[in-house]
């Protein structure tokens, strides 16, 4: 083969060369570049999570902060509610002692608590002191063998003394309060949030 002829291969092969290096080297500038952008944005993604972490955070705690706000607020308020509820049904309880129909609500109380104590023979009554001659009254209209005692005012109460009678064995081993302030004490806890949800209502409908 003429000299000319293989320098013009050579420089065929190396013209070829070139260019597949050429193309490698672009294509691996293109991947180092890809995987840059890849890194870069995972960078910022990582750097925006970096900084709304602390950001989500203090926004939680701030919502939080505030539901238990409002919460303590309408705990509050709905327990003013109700012992103001309570206040009022026990001052309506106190005006019954002088009505005309306390006579028969005593001696319905009177006969309730005896029902529940199972009639015993004998009792001890305890009322206000000035329910003393009421009830002796009561106990001689009702057949009862009973003792009747005016100290009922010693009772513990949030609204005093509002009326009833405590019904109990003469050893006192077994008692029963049908007060009014009893009953009261009972109706408040058990229908308790009834009455909350109650007076709550009425108290936003004000």
């Amino acid at each position: 083969m003429p000299l000319a002829n293989i320098l013009q291969a050579l420089e065929a092969e190396s013209a070829r060369q070139v260019a597949d290096i050429a193309q490698m080297a672009q294509a691996e500038v293109a991947r180092i570049r890809a995987q840059a952008q890849v890194q870069a944005s995972a960078v910022q993604q990582q750097h925006m999570l970096a900084q709304q972490a602390p950001l989500q955070a203090e926004r939680t705690r701030i919502v939080n902060q505030a539901r238990l706000e409002a919460l303590r607020v309408v705990m509050g308020t709905r327990e003013t509610l109700m012992a103001s509820a309570l206040e009022m049904a026990a001052r309506c309880l106190s005006t019954l002692s002088a009505s005309p129909a306390y006579p028969a609500l005593l001696r319905r109380l009177t006969q309730e608590a005896i029902a529940r104590l199972g009639t015993p023979s004998q009792l001890r009554l305890r009322v206000r002191s000035c329910d003393v001659e009421l009830m002796c009254g009561l106990v001689e209209e009702m057949g009862l063998v009973a003792t009747v005692e005016g100290n009922l005012e010693s009772e513990a109460s949030p609204w005093g003394c509002l009326g009833g009678v405590v019904v109990a064995t003469p050893d006192e081993r077994i008692s029963l309060a049908n007060t009014l302030a009893a009953r009261l004490q009972r109706a408040a806890t058990l229908y308790r949030s009834d009455i909350a949800t109650l007076v709550c209502a009425n108290g936003q409908e004000g």
